[in-house]
């Protein structure tokens, strides 16, 4: 009957298989075999993953604490593995619906049971468990006892060689190190990051990896806030040697910024043909990437490159990259939309340069229409009639002021 009801999810007939576990648990729900009630609790399971996947949320629940009531006490591992899911299940379920502190009792029910479990799934339910249990308690705000959690999580399972186990370890260690920067504590977050690196950097499980690749990024700006410059380079260098030829779209996400963080403290260094290279780097590598946090940071390379060229006064060479960059980057990106006056700042100190910019601007008729101050502060230092909303002139004359302070600095 259990797999009558798992051929019938696999056609899609969720409503009958529900039935069809209903039946059987109906038939030998109170049998004492174990092999028996091995059937009927991973048909309870299903059953509230197949009400879940109905939005019938209240009665998922029920159907998981049966479970629990039902063989809560049974020593049989695959029981156990089904009562482990269920409580997490539960726990999920119970956060989503707005309720953390029932789902925190939920996980907590989860690691008291079977905390000490050495059976890898039961393991597995249980570092997830613990690992939301910190997620919900960042949320509360409750980031100290969220750390202790974590710590918890790496004790209990850190030599767990599932794969699965060592993604919310992985995790864990990459959170508390996050927490730990928010806290301003950076030489411990450097540390956290640096076990978690050592941990699993030579993991070939890709969430891992990404983790990994994450915490190195993390790492490199937490040394920058320290001044350690060099070593900040560094970890860049290691990251992108490790993973460079990663597929993984999350880990070319952590590629690209730190390709994109050493170029930025190349250039604070003066050294902007060096900076250069590395974003030129960066487009090569990504400038086909379909990635949208790839697409922004390559658009970001292309800006700050234009700012590199203009500082070694090669504004040709800039407004080309300029137009790459603005040409390549997307409306909706608010953040990128705001850095585009200072670029263009720098750009416009002649009237021909003015020009050219302008004509890149009102390339795109939508990111001009958003950039309209900026339009119309280029059209009016260049002797145009133009008439805009009060509002508008008003950034307008601020910006065409800020030209002028450019142009009379000097390049």
């Amino acid at each position: 009957m259990f797999n009558k009801g798992f051929a019938l999810w696999r056609q899609g007939k969720h409503e009958a298989r529900i039935r069809v576990y209903d039946e059987l648990v109906e038939r030998y729900g109170v049998s004492d075999i174990p092999e028996v009630q091995e059937v009927v609790a991973n048909a309870l399971l299903n059953k509230g993953i197949g009400l879940s996947r109905q939005g019938e949320h209240e009665a998922e629940i029920e159907v998981y604490d049966k479970l629990v009531e039902r063989y809560g006490e049974s020593e049989e591992s695959v029981v156990q593995v089904q009562i482990a899911r269920a409580l997490f299940n539960k726990g999920v379920e119970l956060s989503r619906q707005g309720a953390p502190d029932a789902a925190l009792k939920v996980y907590d029910e989860l690691v008291e049971r079977y905390g000490e479990s050495d059976i890898p799934e039961v393991q597995e339910a249980g570092a997830k468990a613990l690992l939301n249990k910190g997620v919900e308690l960042s949320r509360q705000g409750e980031h100290e006892t969220e750390i202790k959690v974590y710590d918890e999580l790496v004790e209990r399972y850190g030599e767990s060689e599932e794969s699965v186990v060592q993604v919310q370890i992985a995790r864990a260690l990459f959170n508390k190190g996050v927490e730990l920067s928010r806290q301003g504590e950076h030489e411990t977050e450097i540390k956290v990051y640096d076990e978690l690196a050592e941990r699993y950097g030579e993991s070939e499980e890709s969430v891992v990896q990404a983790a990994v690749a994450n915490a190195m990024v993390n790492k490199g700006v937490a040394l920058s806030r320290q001044s350690e410059h060099e070593a900040e380079i560094e970890v860049y260098d290691k990251l992108v040697k490790r993973y460079g030829e990663s597929g993984v779209p999350e880990i070319q996400v952590q590629i690209a910024k730190a390709l994109f963080n050493k170029g930025l403290e190349l250039s604070r260094q003066g050294e902007h043909k060096a900076a250069i290279r590395v974003y030129d780097e960066v487009i090569e590598r990504f400038m086909d990437s379909e990635v949208r946090d790839v697409q922004k940071l390559v658009a970001k390379g292309l800006f700050s490159k234009a700012r590199t060229l203009i500082t070694l006064g090669d504004y040709r060479a800039a407004m080309d990259s300029f137009r790459a960059g603005y040409a390549g980057f997307a409306l909706a990106d608010d953040m990128m939309m705001s850095q585009i006056p200072a670029v263009v700042i720098e750009l416009a100190t002649t009237e021909a340069q003015q020009r050219d910019v302008l004509d890149i601007l009102l390339m795109d008729d939508d990111k001009s229409a958003k950039l309209r101050p900026l339009v119309v502060a280029l059209r009016k230092d260049l002797g145009e009639q133009v008439r805009a909303p009060a509002e508008v002139m008003e950034v307008a004359e601020d910006i065409i002021k800020e030209i002028e302070h450019r142009r009379a600095s000097g390049p």
